[in-house]
């Protein structure tokens, strides 16, 4: 069987049996069906990816704005998905949709002043 999908811009073909193209769809809107910043309702969004310390990162943004919203990926298949969540595991507002500040600390920079504060026994 063969589905020709349309969400948005997008039109996407998949292929296989029903439960095949179901998640081959559910995949696709996972990652495409995000088009939209949902802080300003804008649909004037870009992709970006960049490589850094040979890890590759991957995000859309808005080219008006420049929110972004940055994708995970699985670590079975290494398919993308939607940051939602916190490092925390709390919800991040606006569906994941943030703008840079660079007053935030990053992951690496906490941690690195973690082992900066931690006292040797001796």
């Amino acid at each position: 069987m063969k589905v020709t999908y349309k969400t948005g811009k997008f039109t996407v073909e998949a292929e296989g049996n029903t439960t095949e193209i179901f998640k081959q769809l559910a995949s696709f809107d996972s990652v495409f069906g995000n088009c939209i910043n949902k802080v300003n309702d804008s649909e004037n969004i870009g992709f970006r990816h960049r490589v850094v310390d040979e890890n590759d990162y991957f995000e859309m943004y808005d080219k008006d704005t420049f929110h972004t919203l940055k994708f995970g990926r699985t670590k079975k298949d290494q398919s993308l998905f939607p940051r939602r969540k916190n490092t925390d595991g709390t919800w991040m507002p606006d569906g994941g949709w943030a703008k840079y500040d660079p007053n935030t600390p990053t992951v690496k920079s906490t941690s690195e002043k973690q082992k900066l504060d931690v006292k040797i026994p001796f």
